[in-house]
C-alpha cells in the first residue's frame, strides 16, 4: 500500500477555517476555525471511509484531487474544494 495522496492540510475554499488534515498512520483532524474533531481514515484511492472520534460509524466520502484541490464530497454528497496549504 503506497503513501496517500490525501497527506497535507486542505482548506475549503469557499470556507476559509475549515481544515481537513491527513497525516500518516490513518490519523487526522477536521478544524473549524480553531475547533478540531480527530478521526482515523482509510484512504480507498477514490473514497475516504472516515471515522470520527465519538462517532458511532464511520462515513465514506466520494473525492478526487486536481492539482493542488481536493474536491470532496460532504455528507450531502454535495462536491467542495480544498486547497492544499502545507
Amino acid at each position: 500500500m503506497g503513501v496517500s495522496g490525501l497527506i497535507g492540510s486542505w482548506e475549503s475554499k469557499e470556507l476559509r477555517g475549515a481544515v481537513y488534515v491527513f497525516e500518516e498512520e490513518g490519523k487526522g483532524y477536521y478544524s473549524f476555525f480553531g475547533a478540531t474533531k480527530g478521526f482515523d481514515y482509510v484512504d480507498n484511492g477514490d473514497s475516504v471511509k472516515i471515522h470520527y472520534v465519538g462517532d458511532y460509524a464511520a462515513s465514506l466520502f466520494k473525492y478526487s484531487i486536481e492539482g493542488k484541490t481536493l474536491v470532496i464530497s460532504d455528507s450531502f454528497g454535495n462536491l467542495n474544494d480544498y486547497i492544499l496549504i502545507e
